[in-house]
């Protein structure tokens, strides 16, 4: 019993020694389709299977021929050209858009919104002060300057008190406004308190202990750095 055993355990472990044998030395079958393994002519055979398909199927990529004739072909020849010219960008921007507003304006002309336009203007102002001078005073002035402060019709005009209006049409940082108001045109004697406002936008004052049934002069101002810009003069008249 033991004999017949130890001869089917031998002839099991045969089996297996031969299934190993034929998996590793037997020859592997050709992949069928339209890539074939079979190397071209010009491949080189010792490349792997996978690399001579593709070098084969580039190879007869190489060979095909495009048949230029459709462009003789009056379906073709009847196309028209609708391209349309692209004209000439007249404002192409700033050259620089991080420099500041003023710097670069030779190089191009940019279209500006109406704050950045007026703080233009006002840049453009600036340059051109120095020879203008308040009487009395160093520092330079812009009469009526409608670009950069207006004055505004006074509002509750009372007795004693009125409030006294302007605009501010650009910004600037640092930009101190108040009202400068008093009996003549000429002599605008009384100054409310500077108070800074750096956005565009309307402001007040109210003008107290005023003389009853009298006419009153004023201005809105703004001062910038050492630069002063008033609007036009206004007039109200107390009530008696």
């Amino acid at each position: 019993m033991k004999g017949i055993i130890k001869k089917a355990i031998i002839f099991v472990i045969f089996i297996i020694i031969v299934v190993i044998l034929y998996s590793v030395f037997a020859k592997k079958p050709e992949i069928q389709g339209s890539l074939s393994s079979t190397p071209a002519a010009g491949v080189d055979p010792n490349l792997s299977a996978d690399t001579q398909a593709i070098l084969s199927l580039l190879q007869s990529i190489s060979n095909l021929k495009l048949d230029t004739g459709i462009f003789d072909r009056p379906s073709y020849l009847a196309l028209e050209d609708q391209n349309k010219q692209i004209l000439e960008d007249l404002n192409p921007g700033r050259y620089n858009p991080f420099a500041p507003i003023g710097i670069d304006q030779e190089l191009a002309t940019p279209i500006l919104s109406p704050e950045v336009n007026g703080q233009v203007d006002l840049l453009n102002n600036l340059e051109n002060l120095g020879n203008t001078t308040d009487s009395g005073s160093q520092n330079p002035v812009v009469q009526n300057n409608a670009s950069t402060i207006i004055t505004v019709q006074a509002s509750t005009v009372a007795k004693n008190t009125a409030i006294l209006k302007g605009e501010l049409l650009t910004a600037n940082s640092g930009a101190e406004r108040y009202f400068e108001y008093g009996l003549s045109q000429t002599n605008l004697s009384f100054s409310s308190n500077k108070v800074v406002q750096s956005t565009v936008g309307t402001f007040s004052y109210t003008a107290s202990n005023l003389i009853p049934n009298t006419t009153y002069y004023f201005q809105a101002v703004v001062k910038i750095g050492s630069v002063v810009l008033r609007g036009e003069v206004q007039s109200f008249k107390t009530l008696p």
